[in-house]
């Protein structure tokens, strides 16, 4: 039986990789270490020369996608909250393409 964090992890990944398919996270496998801990191994494509975006990048982006701004670094199109959008996990290339590298959710 899957455990319950487990089993949040896998919701987390559909709905990260359903709103950001451009940053989609794949499931590689579980490790684990004795005493029954498991732990996931994910993976993301490389995005080659970004930079950190700034807070109007993120405002501009969640606004494209239908979010509204909530509170700082946070977001909702009042069917899901994604938060932790600050510029270290939100990334922007040279072509200004934002990518969302990590973020929370939770739905509403």
């Amino acid at each position: 039986m899957l455990s319950h964090s487990v089993l949040d992890l896998l919701d987390r990944l559909i709905i990260h990789n359903s709103i950001f398919p451009q940053t989609r996270y794949e499931l590689y496998g579980f490790t684990g270490f004795s005493g029954n801990s498991v732990y996931p191994i994910l993976m993301q494509d490389y995005i080659k020369d970004v930079t950190f975006s700034s807070p109007n990048d993120v405002r501009a982006y969640m606004t494209s996608l239908g979010f509204s701004e909530t509170a700082e670094a946070c977001f909702s199109n009042e069917i899901i909250e994604v938060s932790d959008l600050y510029p270290r996990n939100v990334l922007k290339d040279l072509n200004g393409d934002i990518y969302v590298i990590d973020a929370n959710y939770r739905i509403l």
